[in-house]
């Protein structure tokens, strides 16, 4: 069986944090495909991290 390292909410900073915390936000608990992709967010979604957060934040705006 594979593993993918992840980072624990407890021990997460920085962007991983703000993207948990939107995460519990939105679902009211942390799902493990957030988790998932914790070690490489950005790369996740293809794009570059200031990209990402810019998207992210127009998203949020946007939605209340």
């Amino acid at each position: 069986m594979a593993w993918i390292q992840t980072v624990d909410e407890s021990e997460a900073s920085g962007i991983v944090k703000e993207e948990y915390d939107a995460a519990v936000a939105r679902a009211g608990q942390l799902y493990n495909i957030v988790r998932l992709f914790s070690n490489r967010i950005a790369d996740a979604f293809g794009i570059e991290l200031d990209d990402f957060l810019e998207l992210r934040r127009d998203f949020n705006e946007s939605n209340g």
